[in-house]
């Protein structure tokens, strides 16, 4: 199953937090998305549960971009692709290492600014922290 959708959004999450634009962008050009180094494709934040692969994460539009391939050759794959279809899409969560960060205040309220953080994982979830980190369309395989 082919998903795509915004990643990471530079919107407060709930958990405090903003990512700004371009916060991963020399992780993500150092590890590459694939082989045992790359950022990883994974179910609800479980590095022991690989789901596919990505084939492209880039900075667009002040959000992180994601295209990746959900394979549904994998146990747990094939039930979240199913999962996809009957909800109609559903969430993605970034898992990163903050490396520079700072507090920043909107109308407000505080919040924690991430400005650079190493990018691990981004996972398939059904509640994400950042309600527009969503899929915007998937398709079955051609």
């Amino acid at each position: 199953m082919k998903i795509e959708g915004w990643a990471s959004v530079p919107e407060p999450d709930w958990a405090g937090h903003i990512v700004e634009p371009g916060a991963f962008a020399a992780s993500i050009a150092r590890k590459g998305l694939g082989g045992p180094g790359g950022v990883k494709l994974v179910i609800k934040h479980d590095m022991g549960k690989p789901a596919g692969v990505i084939t492209r994460l880039e900075q667009r539009n002040g959000g992180l971009w994601l295209e990746a391939l959900l394979d549904e050759g994998i146990s747990w794959s094939r039930d979240w692709a199913a999962a996809v279809r009957v909800n109609n899409g559903l969430n993605f969560s970034v898992g990163f290492f903050i490396l520079d960060a700072d507090i920043v205040s909107r109308n407000g309220v505080e919040y924690l600014q991430i400005i650079r953080g190493e990018l691990e994982e981004v996972s398939l979830v059904v509640e994400p922290a950042n309600p527009h980190a969503k899929m915007t369309k998937w398709e079955d395989d051609a």
